[in-house]
């Protein structure tokens, strides 16, 4: 009986209810997003309320209280775009990936982006874990899925990766398969990667190898891409390509990125055979 006595009290202390307050709020969390009759704008999660104020704790890590009469608007907000305005620019999905392809560098865990370039040009990429990532897109229809291994050598210093991007047969890219009789569809190109630098400003080296069919290119894909993060809300970068078709082939593609909190915009020029032409492009980052 006293050790019943015991439990009984040991339960019912504040620790115990406090800890057990604690879970049902997280479990109950509401998430709110306040304009103010003055502008001001708040998004964050409920601590508390009543008849006069309410206190939010923001998305940049603060509480705030408002008095209900300074209330224009409030409305009630998923805990996803709660997360999405704790990011700033300097967290932008796409910082380790350059125009086309990524860096050695893949998203992170659950976070990732859809972009488009030309419109009809479209990939996703998206981080199973911190280390494992996949890519997939194509030219209106779906045309490859492209997963990679990364392994962080040197924590922000030096990553290695390799990436196999599997989907069908592209003939305007690649032209070493025209005289088997009896190819496939099948279309391959296995890459390996080293970038150096941290997931804002690296330089990557790549070098690839194509095959259709069932044969592969007599050559290598050779890269060298690079992103320098000028400012939290703007870079440079430059992604190259070398290979042998008919000839010696070059792809040059030069520009910036726009980054903010939920978009990142590209702008640039892209350098094909002694052409040139505009290179723009968009990404909605994914957290």
């Amino acid at each position: 009986m006293r050790t019943t006595l015991f439990f009984l009290l040991l339960l019912w202390s504040p620790d115990a209810t406090q800890a057990q307050d604690q879970d049902n709020r997280r479990k109950d969390a509401q998430y709110f997003s306040v304009l103010l009759t003055g502008g001001q704008r708040y998004t964050g999660q409920m601590v508390r309320s009543d008849s006069a104020t309410i206190v939010l704790s923001t998305a940049q890590g603060r509480e705030v209280n408002i008095d209900r009469s300074s209330i224009k608007q409030m409305r009630l907000v998923s805990k996803s775009y709660f997360r999405r305005q704790q990011r700033n620019p300097a967290d932008a999905t796409t910082k380790e990936a350059y125009f086309v392809n990524p860096s050695a560098y893949g998203p992170t865990a659950r976070e990732g982006y859809v972009a488009s370039n030309y419109i009809f040009f479209y990939q996703g990429n998206y981080g199973i874990t911190d280390n494992i990532s996949v890519r997939a897109g194509g030219v209106l229809i779906p045309l490859f899925v492209a997963p990679k291994l990364t392994v962080p050598v040197v924590p922000d210093q030096l990553a290695l990766s390799v990436e196999g991007v599997l989907g069908p047969w592209l003939p305007f890219f690649f032209d070493f398969n025209e005289s088997e009789p009896d190819r496939s569809l099948d279309f391959s190109v296995l890459r390996g990667m080293a970038t150096v630098g941290n997931r804002a400003t690296h330089l990557t080296a790549s070098v690839g190898w194509a095959s259709g069919g069932k044969r592969w290119a007599p050559s290598p894909i050779y890269g060298l891409a690079a992103s320098w993060r000028v400012t939290p809300k703007f870079g440079l970068m430059t992604e190259n390509y070398f290979f042998q078709g008919d000839g010696p082939v070059r792809i040059h593609l030069l520009g910036g990125r726009l980054y903010t909190r939920a978009v990142s915009l590209d702008i640039g020029v892209i350098a094909v055979e002694g052409g040139a032409a505009l290179w723009y492009g968009v990404a909605f980052h994914i957290y």
